[in-house]
């Protein structure tokens, strides 16, 4: 079935589109309806009429502004060029380092040290208890955290990981001691 060229398909959600070209530019709009799939067809629809008459031209851009996707109960106008913020993007995984050739714990300290990441990964590390006590005693002098993955290595991180950062099992012993 091939879309209606009458203007009339463009009045019917005319206010739709205002809107559309109202909104701020990046961002998603939705529209609410009890029959979203007929709602999209006819914003389609309208578009197309769009493209018809010269008297609707300035409903054109919309084309390419925007792709309309079906909910339950509304329809999804979603912007096909969202601004993305490539540079936060690239920092975050440039941040990020494996150290395949470490295996030791001054060799973690150097290499944190020398390395400055936000995440290092040393996936040949696998280390005993004493050696892991020796490397968070260094760690939170240094303000870093360390995520014991036990068979498959460690990981240093500058930011708190919550539950995941290492303990040693007689530190808690000594914090609840001295209160």
């Amino acid at each position: 079935m091939s879309y209606s060229r009458n203007k009339n398909a463009l009045k019917r959600v005319q206010k739709i589109l205002d809107d559309m070209l109202k909104a701020p530019e990046g961002e998603d709009i939705s529209f609410m309806s009890t029959n979203p799939v007929k709602l999209a067809y006819q914003l389609h629809e309208a578009l197309d009429v769009a493209d018809t008459y010269m008297e609707f031209v300035k409903y054109r851009p919309l084309r390419k502004l925007f792709k309309f996707r079906t909910r339950f109960d509304r329809v999804v106008a979603e912007c096909k060029a969202k601004p993305v913020d490539a540079k936060a993007i690239l920092s975050d995984q440039l941040s990020k380092m494996t150290v395949d050739d470490v295996a030791d714990v001054l060799g973690i300290i150097g290499a944190a040290t020398k390395h400055k990441a936000n995440e290092l990964y040393f996936p040949k590390a696998i280390l005993t208890d004493d050696d892991l006590n020796k490397l968070h005693k260094w760690t939170s002098m240094s303000g870093l955290f360390i995520i014991n993955n036990y068979e498959v290595g460690i990981t240093i991180v500058k930011n708190n990981p919550g539950e995941l950062a290492y303990e040693p099992a007689g530190l808690s012993v000594d914090k609840s001691r001295s209160c």
